[in-house]
């Protein structure tokens, strides 16, 4: 709170008083995030072939560099017995889309990532 005083005229001060204090919200919480994993399909198969990340969530990002036409991508989980659902996605790319962007939760396992018309091509990606 400001108040003025004047003592006499022409000369002011002001004199600062304590406020109440005001209750301040709590921080809204962050949004989730979520790591970026980019792969490259290229004309000699994946690039990295393998890699290893964390569990959690991941924005999967796989950029056609083949200059095939559609190729068809998979994304299958393996090796978890049977208490995890199988994680299995599909997704042909286009010229008008050419990439592929999937947000995935991923449970720690292992995931392969393969070409259908190419199946010696493949990403294995280890989540610990």
């Amino acid at each position: 709170m400001l108040t003025r005083l004047m003592l006499r005229p022409g000369l002011m001060f002001l004199i600062l008083l304590p406020m109440k204090a005001q209750h301040v919200p709590p921080p809204t919480p962050k949004p989730a995030t979520a790591a970026v994993e980019v792969v490259y399909l290229t004309p000699y198969g994946f690039f990295p072939k393998q890699f290893a990340v964390t569990h959690g969530r991941h924005l999967l990002i796989v950029k056609n560099a083949t200059g095939l036409r559609n190729p068809s991508l998979n994304v299958s989980l393996g090796g978890l017995g049977p208490t995890v659902p199988p994680v299995q996605t599909q997704q042909t790319l286009t010229t008008s889309n050419p990439h592929w962007l999937n947000l995935l939760d991923l449970p720690a396992g292992q995931y392969t990532l393969t070409e259908a018309t190419h199946p010696t091509w493949t990403c294995t990606i280890t989540v610990q």
